[in-house]
């Protein structure tokens, strides 16, 4: 086949979830979210993410390797966190400090909403 292997490809997200590994340095799940989370993104991974928050307990949501964030990726993270607090877990969303996806977070006034922590 012709497979071409290389850098991360743009296009619509994916994830990448990793349980705790019970070396005490995460604590709970830890979602990774890879690519652009715009509509196509959202509905590329938006199942899986809300089916693992659902679940509750502690998770992290990295954003880190985020290249996007459009308005969509906002509504899933918010649906993602009341459905994370309804089962009494508890969501954290992880950024990079300067990069677009936390200015987005800023811009939709969600920051407040989330806990959002940089680095």
């Amino acid at each position: 086949g012709d497979a071409q292997g290389g850098g991360p490809r743009p296009g619509p997200a994916t994830l990448r979830i990793t349980e705790d590994a019970g070396d005490g340095s995460t604590d709970g799940a830890t979602i990774e979210v890879r690519g652009e989370l715009d509509l196509a993104g959202v509905r590329a991974v938006g199942d899986d993410l809300l089916a693992r928050t659902g679940t509750g307990g502690s998770i992290t949501v990295d954003l880190r390797p985020t290249s996007y964030l459009a308005s969509a990726g906002v509504a899933l993270l918010v649906e993602a966190d009341r459905r994370v607090r309804s089962a009494g877990g508890r969501l954290r969303v992880r950024v990079a400090g300067s990069d677009i996806v936390r200015r987005a977070l800023n811009l939709s006034g969600v920051d407040a909403m989330l806990d959002v922590s940089d680095g």
